[in-house]
């Protein structure tokens, strides 16, 4: 169990000092929180993939050294900011005093959850974490001898983060690195609301975007569909500052984070796409190709640095060998035909038309009520509406498998308390699926791209992946 304090110390150490440089570059407190926690995850997973890709894993220890003693230099160096930054967090509380001490509770009960609890999530042993297991003893990333084809085909750079603490064979703190994407996501969601309206708004935002159920199950798990999510909200932080001011610190760590995020999950495909498209028109209409072009002869030595980490990040390598040996770039065929819709336009419809049943995830204390009432459960009536109403119309396009076999279900014993059911609650459904259509119509141009984006990644999925009951966490 010690090491694993070791490597939660590496951790704390990396994100402080990430942090503090980004503060001392100008970067807002909530823009620094948010981001020093995914470029410390991003390079922790670029030391882990390079290490693994020539053979040496050990390689992993001097990087990651000089990264901590980079680290503890800049907190010395730049302690003066750190107590500057204590100092206005303890006034941000002070402002909001009772919200902000529940707050503080319930993510230091989720902190202590994710150190301490076993995980028991039936992907993540069967893969997630298995195939990490199974790159140290091959000592390789590019896997034949399987159990299952997820342990080999699938991207790594989020699974094999998990490295820092299995490397030492203990399970404690393995999900802190999801907990962390966890606040990067809050912190990121004030930054970005904060460039748009009042602190009680973005405040207000934040607590709304930290209480969806998905993301605080996925918090204290070992997927890595939450650390995706946060890559896409470092890529609109990025992006809109980028937008107002063209610079090549924040055009790096938008190329380096649409890279990392290629790395965790081939589904990013879809948002990486729209958003490049929708975020390069942006830019070139408002500053131009020139602007670009200076900015690029100017920082050509920065620019071929990150040419080898973006090439790691692509799994270019990955998806080759995945052809080679399986037969197609993302696995064998049958299991690829498997997990991708095969019924088109109306298979894309049908999908879309279940997971709007399915966000509207009102939980399980909104079923206690309706039964306690005497009016049964308002899950078991969404059901009932489904068989009766879409499905008849629908059938199983667009289903991985026949509605006899896996049947369309809201709630067993719970409705979407376990990390595979839940959705966003009843503030995602009644406040977020809103505001997209409000900023598509109204929004600024960051605000319209955003929305635009998160509708074309919606669609996108629905079109191309089979639906599952569980596909709430591609979301």
């Amino acid at each position: 169990m010690i090491f694993s304090f070791v490597s939660l110390f590496e951790l704390a150490l990396l994100v402080i000092g990430s942090m503090l440089l980004l503060y001392r570059w100008g970067y807002g407190i909530a823009h620094a929180l948010s981001l020093s926690i995914v470029i410390s995850l991003m390079a922790l997973s670029l030391i882990f993939q390079a290490a693994f890709l020539v053979g040496v894993p050990e390689l992993s220890y001097p990087l990651e050294g000089a990264l901590v003693v980079g680290s503890v230099v800049m907190i010395f160096k730049e302690r003066h900011r750190l107590i500057e930054i204590c100092v206005s967090l303890f006034q941000f509380m002070r402002c909001y005093s009772v919200m902000s001490g529940v707050v503080v509770l319930c993510i230091a009960y989720l902190g202590l959850q994710a150190i301490v609890l076993p995980e028991g999530n039936y992907d993540s042993m069967r893969y997630n974490l298995t195939r990490v297991l199974l790159f140290q003893q091959e000592r390789s990333m590019l896997l034949t001898n399987v159990t299952e084809y997820h342990q080999a085909v699938f991207p790594v750079g989020g699974d094999i983060l998990s490295h820092l603490f299995l490397r030492y064979y203990t399970d404690y703190g393995l999900a802190t690195i999801r907990f962390l994407a966890y606040l990067s996501i809050g912190f990121g969601s004030y930054a970005l609301s904060r460039n748009h309206a009042s602190s009680n708004v973005a405040w207000t935002v934040m607590l709304i975007v930290i209480s969806f159920p998905l993301l605080v199950r996925q918090a204290t798990g070992t997927k890595p569909d939450i650390m995706a999510t946060s890559v896409v909200v470092l890529c609109f932080l990025c992006a809109e500052r980028l937008l107002s001011r063209p610079n090549l610190r924040d055009g790096l760590l938008v190329v380096l984070g649409l890279g990392f995020g290629m790395s965790i999950k081939t589904t990013f495909l879809a948002f990486l796409i729209p958003f490049f498209l929708l975020f390069a028109c942006s830019f070139l209409k408002r500053h131009g190709v020139e602007t670009i072009l200076r900015i690029f002869r100017q920082n050509r030595l920065w620019v071929i640095i990150i040419v080898p980490a973006v090439l790691v990040f692509s799994q270019l390598w990955l998806f080759l060998h995945n052809y080679n040996h399986w037969g197609h770039w993302s696995g064998p065929t049958g299991f690829v035909n498997f997990h991708k819709n095969q019924d088109g336009l109306l298979g894309t419809v049908a999908n879309l038309l279940r997971y709007a049943v399915q966000c509207l995830h009102l939980m399980t204390p909104t079923d206690i009520v309706s039964s306690w009432m005497g009016f049964g459960f308002v899950s078991d009536m969404f059901e009932r509406a489904y068989e009766l109403l879409l499905y008849p119309v629908i059938g199983d396009s667009g289903a991985a498998w026949h509605n006899n076999v896996v049947s369309f279900s809201l709630s067993d014993l719970s409705w979407g308390d376990s990390e595979n059911g839940a959705w966003f609650g009843p503030f995602g459904f009644f406040f977020v699926i809103p505001a997209l259509v409000y900023t598509i119509i109204c929004g600024s141009t960051i605000l319209r791209m955003t929305s635009i984006v998160l509708v074309i990644y919606t669609v996108v999925l629905s079109w191309q992946l089979s639906w599952m009951p569980w596909n709430c966490r591609y979301f």
